[in-house]
């Protein structure tokens, strides 16, 4: 357990002439004898309604997100996921064209060459059954909205009260931070340890070992730094929780598992690819070795960039929508550091953006302390020994003060709802764009200049991204007079890049619907006779 039990009232059970008697009442009577008590009344109604939240959160987030993919509002993320998966399904490992760094390397490289994520396998059945990124999409939602329920049974337990402890699910699937971990930054691996954490502090709580042991599994298994974080929980389980044995059995793994992935499998998978990069941390020094030297021998660069005003303002609207109750649980947050502090020593703005992927791990350990700091709370106001009125009325108060922070952060950011509403078909240049797509021979290399076709053009084993150094593929998909494109590259490295490609005379320049321009590599065409609808340039 995590703290002090919660009370439970010793009274003498049924008789067996009791049991006898309702074992053989008709079923109606044995409903009736069922709901007479209240409090298994209110139990059976908060499981309804949060079964009935999961499945309309599910069923929305899964929709909006599938509806951003179809409309062209996803970017590089999605499509470097679903490559990965793609792959796989063909046999191989998670490979990934986006992923390769050199630019005289234009070959595969599998996704564990940059992040060791086993939990793939486990996702990869369901992508077997629909081979889209829509089944990740969805994946995604099940995992963020289905971890509602661990932090529920987490909650009723600690609190006592199921209505209470609804209020704490319904908060998290409302938070702002959740919205987006699922919808605007596509799709992550992140995402899945959500449900995980939660389910580690339930089976804390219920002193259920073996399911401790089955999430921190699945947290390991998830990402690479996500063993930090067990880390963290294991100094946790020992320190607080009081079960020494198992916290340093869990360091232990933490630890094995992060230096093994860390120094022996990723580079193992990597191959001629280089070093990793590490935006944001430059300051400290290169590579792993080097960052944490920097961290233990820079304190003061390092706490000048973690306490600059936008490290700040995140940590600010981390706590917000849960009224910084958990503030009062300190030693619950500091599970969290470990993921936090990756957000705050990065100069890299996309990662300390407020409720990005790397938030992922540091919600729900910001819920699990917030329901601690509500008990204690609670248990301040019983040894006041206020009126019942009072009580009520001081619960009723840390209630609305959480329901009004999670209004505040959505309505201060403004991430719902506008920012989710998508429309159900492509406008007509996103749909000149797919047209495009959609006629491209399956088997081609392609590269793209704009991030929002690439999810669309994922399912192939050579995917770039246009830049001074990609490589010279069968067929270079630009934007044209179209759109401007969205890109991590500047105008001068595509513009080099197409000058490049126009002066080797190995490409026909066709200009095509809506101002996109396609530059298909001649023996690319006279072989595989495309099916784009485009004009063939003069000159």
């Amino acid at each position: 357990m995590i703290a002090v039990r919660q009370h439970v009232p010793t009274t003498a059970g049924p008789t067996g002439e009791q049991i006898a008697t309702v074992q053989n009442a008709s079923p109606l009577t044995r409903f009736r004898l069922r709901y007479a008590d209240r409090h298994q009344v209110n139990q059976d109604l908060c499981a309804l309604i949060l079964i009935v939240a999961v499945t309309l959160y599910v069923i929305a987030y899964s929709s909006l997100s599938i509806a951003a993919y179809r409309t062209g509002h996803t970017l590089f993320d999605l499509a470097l996921f679903e490559q990965s998966f793609w792959s796989a399904a063909r046999g191989s490992l998670f490979s990934v064209s986006l992923e390769v760094t050199r630019p005289d390397l234009v070959a595969q490289m599998s996704h564990f060459g940059r992040h060791f994520s086993p939990i793939f396998f486990l996702l990869l059945p369901f992508y077997l059954l629909y081979q889209q990124p829509s089944t990740l999409l969805v994946l995604q939602s099940l995992a963020l909205g289905g971890a509602a329920i661990p932090l529920y049974l987490f909650a009723r337990r600690r609190l006592g009260s199921s209505p209470v402890a609804l209020v704490f699910a319904l908060l998290y699937l409302a938070s702002p931070a959740t919205h987006d971990v699922n919808t605007v930054n596509e799709f992550h691996e992140l995402a899945f340890v959500v449900p995980l954490i939660f389910l580690a502090f339930y089976a804390i709580e219920t002193d259920r070992w073996p399911l401790y042991a089955i999430a921190v599994l699945g947290m390991l298994m998830v990402k690479e730094d996500v063993a930090l974080e067990v880390i963290a929980l294991g100094l946790f389980v020992a320190l607080i929780a009081r079960q020494r044995r198992i916290g340093l059995l869990t360091m232990l793994a933490g630890a094995i598992w992060f230096i093994f992935a860390v120094l022996v499998i990723i580079p193992a998978f990597r191959g001629p690819n280089g070093p990793i990069p590490f935006l944001g941390y430059d300051y400290l020094g290169h590579g792993i070795g080097g960052i944490v030297g920097g961290i233990l021998t820079k304190p003061s660069a390092l706490w000048h960039v973690v306490t600059a005003a936008p490290k700040l303002r995140y940590v600010f609207w981390l706590l917000i929508p849960v009224a910084f109750l958990a503030l009062l649980a300190p030693e619950v947050l500091a599970v969290a550091a470990p993921p936090l502090l990756i957000v705050l020593a990065s100069t890299f703005p996309l990662t300390y953006a407020i409720y990005a992927q790397y938030v992922a791990p540091i919600v729900p350990i910001v819920f699990i302390a917030a329901v601690i700091g509500f008990a204690r709370t609670q248990r301040l106001i019983t040894r006041l020994d206020l009126a019942r009125t009072a009580r009520l009325a001081t619960t009723g108060t840390l209630l609305l003060a959480l329901i009004t922070g999670t209004l505040f952060a959505q309505l201060q950011l403004h991430k719902f709802p506008a920012h989710l509403i998508y429309p159900t078909t492509p406008d007509p240049q996103v749909a000149a764009a797919l047209s495009i797509i959609d006629a491209l021979p399956p088997d081609a290399s392609v590269v793209s200049e704009d991030h929002r076709w690439l999810a669309h053009l994922a399912n192939r084993p050579h995917l770039y991204v246009l830049s001074a150094h990609s490589p010279q593929a069968d067929y270079i998909l630009t934007d044209g007079t179209a759109m401007k494109p969205i890109t991590n590259y500047t105008e001068k490295d595509r513009a080099a890049a197409i000058e490049r490609v126009e002066k080797s005379g190995e490409y026909v320049r066709l200009e095509c619907d809506g101002g996109f321009v396609v530059y298909a590599k001649k023996g690319a065409v006279e072989r595989e006779n495309p099916r784009l609808k485009c004009t063939r340039a003069q000159g």
